[in-house]
């Protein structure tokens, strides 16, 4: 909710079905993948293989940041990818 008011576009997925079934329905590549702390290491490292064969960026969240620290590093990737 913090990245969608800060004008970011977000899709959410509860689970790595889920997150595949965003990719498959995605109409333009993902430029970041915001993996949060409470996904489990197993996920972890599945999303990193999707990622990777996308070459897409992934931000892996490993405890509670504050919302403005939380824009900061997504922009921050976000303006990694474009460069």
């Amino acid at each position: 909710m913090v990245l969608r008011n800060a004008g970011f576009q977000v899709d959410a997925g509860g689970s790595f079905k889920a997150l595949q079934a965003c990719f498959a329905e995605a109409k333009v590549p993902y430029a970041l993948i915001l993996v949060g702390r409470t996904v489990p290491d197993d996920d972890r490292a599945r999303v990193a293989i999707v990622a990777e064969g996308l070459s897409t960026l992934v931000h892996q969240l490993n405890e509670l940041v504050h919302p403005e620290t939380l824009i900061r590093e997504v922009t921050e990737h976000l303006n990694e990818a474009t460069d």
